[in-house]
């Protein structure tokens, strides 16, 4: 090539790539009008958080000190959130009973809707003005070393993030937040298994920029690991994302990142750099045809099984782990009895549950083999062919012994409520009694009570 041609292949390509950066400047621009609050909106804000600590200071004690932590006090919150976390830092005088005590009563003197709830001790939710408020008790400490609760670390997250971003990174970290909400994979809560809006802001700490971080996901590798302080303590997690907290080096902010949620941010950022578009970060609300889908669910010709049962009386992060518990327990069992499981999905509103199998089959033979040991091992064969003295047949397939029994449970159904008896499945208590009164739903029901959850593992599909 000459050098004249040389020189306009990279004015075309100059062109082209300048042509696809502004196409992403675009984007996240218009991302951004959607999700930075307004000046009137900061104002309210402002206005209320005030209130809020003019009232608080009217009742606690002259030692304790009041701390805005959280995404409002980094400046990375998004439109429309109106929820403050709010820290009441007490010396290390008082007791971890006494810090929530008094956290509490306090919050009762000043604010009439008010809900006790439970982390690693109670603090008090607050309902005030159309603003959720979390009044934690937590001690002030000088680093996050000395910390005697979780929480106590949280103080210092926010100072190390409004150290180390600007505001025009701050907007990315809302553009970015934005991204995953699109994904349906934003949030620490264990029901999400997403992404924290702390490790957002982490993201673009190590990475500065939302197209720069795309560019660095699509190209990931399991497990991923990001220390942004060097503290070389990732030897510690095995976790599919880990990122160590530059003012905690024994904590991984990602450990709650499933590798599902983790892959879709992967494979859609991925995807994003080769289709830009607003629709990643504010899909479309599909419309629902139930008849049709139960039309699609039919035509599969798998076998679909689908249990609904009373929630336990327990908080969010408690119920969550523990259905999670409960399905891939009674997966395993499953598994063991020898059905072949397509799918599964569990489901829980905090009132009900729903656990759900799609299977290639639902009836299995009378008749099970069960392969022994070698018959060099003399003693191993006399124990098994001693064990199995009633099968129907015992037989010597290549140099094992073999017996064929009889089935104990042919149908799925039969299988099923078996297991959610059987104490050896690892069922937790509380889940054990409630699933024991489950009622099955056909596919006419599931879709009709449930049509969002059908939709969701029915119609899965990516959307390209």
């Amino acid at each position: 090539m000459n050098p004249v041609s040389q020189v306009g292949m990279q004015i075309y390509k100059d062109y082209v790539h300048n042509l696809i950066m502004e196409t992403y400047r675009s984007i996240f621009s218009k991302v951004l009008k959607r999700v930075k609050p307004t000046l009137s909106e900061e104002k309210r804000n402002k206005k209320v958080f005030n209130e809020i600590i003019t009232r608080l200071k009217k009742v606690i004690n002259d030692d304790i000190e009041i701390e805005l932590v959280g995404s409002f006090a980094k400046g990375t919150h998004v439109r429309n959130k109106r929820e403050f976390d709010i820290f009441l830092l007490f010396p290390k005088k008082y007791t971890k009973k006494e810090i929530s005590e008094l956290c509490i009563t306090w919050g009762r003197e000043v604010f009439s809707d008010t809900l006790v709830a439970y982390a690693q001790h109670p603090y008090l939710r607050v309902k005030y003005k159309g603003f959720s408020i979390d009044l934690v008790p937590a001690y002030h400490i000088k680093n996050a070393s000395e910390r005697a609760t979780a929480v106590d670390r949280s103080p210092f997250h926010t100072k190390y993030i409004n150290n180390r971003l600007t505001k025009k990174q701050k907007d990315e970290v809302r553009i970015l937040k934005q991204f995953l909400k699109g994904l349906n994979i934003y949030g620490a809560e264990l029901r999400v298994e997403g992404f924290s809006g702390y490790l957002a802001e982490l993201l673009i700490v190590r990475y500065k920029s939302i197209l720069t971080l795309f560019k660095e996901a699509s190209d990931w590798q399991f497990p991923v690991i990001i220390d942004i302080e060097n503290h070389g303590t990732s030897d510690k997690f095995s976790d599919p994302f880990i990122m160590i907290d530059p003012v905690d080096p024994n904590r991984n902010v990602a450990a709650v990142v499933s590798t599902t949620s983790l892959a879709r941010f992967i494979f859609y950022a991925r995807l994003f750099l080769r289709k830009p578009s607003t629709t990643f970060f504010f899909p479309r609300k599909p419309r629902i045809d139930k008849s049709k889908l139960k039309t699609i669910i039919r035509k599969r010709n798998t076998k679909v099984y689908v249990y609904e049962f009373d929630a336990p009386d327990v908080i969010e992060d408690i119920l969550w782990p523990q259905l999670k518990k409960t399905t891939y327990s009674i997966k395993r069992k499953l598994e063991s009895m020898e059905y072949r499981i397509f799918g599964f999905y569990y489901w829980s509103d905090n009132v009900k549950c729903v656990i759900m199998f799609e299977l290639y089959h639902d009836k299995l033979p009378d008749i099970v083999r069960l392969v022994g040991p070698s018959i060099t091992r003399k003693h191993d064969v006399d124990k098994f062919m001693d064990k199995h003295k009633t099968a129907v047949d015992m037989q010597i397939v290549h140099d094992r012994i073999t017996a064929i029994k009889k089935r104990r449970f042919t149908s799925f159904d039969h299988a099923f409520n078996h297991i959610i008896t059987d104490k050896s499945t690892g069922l937790p208590d509380r889940f054990r009694k409630l699933i024991k009164k489950h009622k099955k739903l056909n596919i006419s029901s599931f879709v009709d009570r449930y049509p969002e959850i059908a939709y969701d593992y029915f119609t899965r599909t990516i959307k390209v």
